[in-house]
C-alpha cells in the first residue's frame, strides 16, 4: 500500500465502488484526471523531486563522477538515496552537507578520522557492518583525495542529523504533497 492509499485508508475512505484503495487505483486516479505528482518515480531532467531528491545522473554531474559511483556509495551506506525496484531510477538526497562531504573538501579541512580498515580495527566491525552503522546515522563517511587517489574516511556522528537514515528506501508524503509543481495539484509516485 502507498502513502496516499494508506492516508485514504486510515481516514476510513473507500473508492466509489466501495473498494479499499491501493497505490495502483491512487495512481489510476491521478492519471485519469491529469493530477501531476511532486515525486516522480522517472527523471524529468535534472531537477529536485517534491522531497529534494534528485536523479542520479544530476547527483554524479554536481559531484563530478560517473553515476555508478553513486549507486555503489548508497549499496554501501554512504549516501541517502531510494530506488523503487530493480532497474528503477535511483533518487539521491544531495544537501550541500553532503556535496562538501562527498567532494573532498570536508575531509580536506580534517572531517574523517580514520581509513576504512582503520575503522574496522577501532570500531570492532566487518566493512558490511560499517555500512549499517552509516545507514543507521552512528557513522558517517567522507571522501578524500589522498595523493593521486580518492578514499573513504569514516567518523562516529556526534549529533543528530536533519536528515537521518541513510537506508531510506521510501519517501515521505508529506514533501511530496507540498512539493513544486508548475501546474495542478501534486500527489506522491503513487
Amino acid at each position: 500500500m502507498g502513502p496516499i492509499a494508506a492516508l485514504l485508508t486510515a481516514d476510513g475512505l473507500s473508492t466509489r465502488m466501495g473498494l479499499p484503495w491501493t497505490a495502483g487505483r491512487v495512481h489510476h486516479i491521478r492519471v485519469y484526471h491529469g493530477i501531476p505528482t511532486a515525486c516522480p518515480l522517472l527523471p524529468q531532467g535534472p531537477v529536485a523531486r517534491g522531497d529534494g531528491r534528485v536523479p542520479v545522473k544530476a547527483a554524479a554531474a554536481r559531484l563530478g563522477v560517473v553515476p555508478t559511483a553513486l549507486t555503489h556509495w548508497w549499496r554501501w551506506g554512504f549516501i541517502q538515496a531510494e530506488q523503487h525496484g530493480t532497474g528503477s531510477p535511483l533518487w539521491v538526497h544531495l544537501t550541500d552537507e553532503d556535496v562538501a562531504r562527498l567532494d573532498g573538501t570536508l575531509a580536506a579541512g580534517g572531517a574523517g578520522q580514520w581509513r576504512v580498515r582503520e575503522a574496522q580495527r577501532v570500531v570492532g566491525l566487518r566493512k558490511e557492518q560499517i555500512g549499517e552503522r552509516a545507514r543507521q546515522d552512528e557513522l558517517l563517511a567522507y571522501r578524500a583525495y589522498v595523493g593521486a587517489h580518492w578514499e573513504w574516511r569514516i567518523s562516529p556522528v556526534s549529533g543528530p542529523r536533519p536528515y537521518a537514515g541513510n537506508g531510506d528506501t521510501g519517501s515521505d508524503p508529506a514533501h511530496c504533497l507540498t512539493g513544486k509543481v508548475t501546474q495542478g495539484k501534486s500527489l506522491p509516485h503513487e
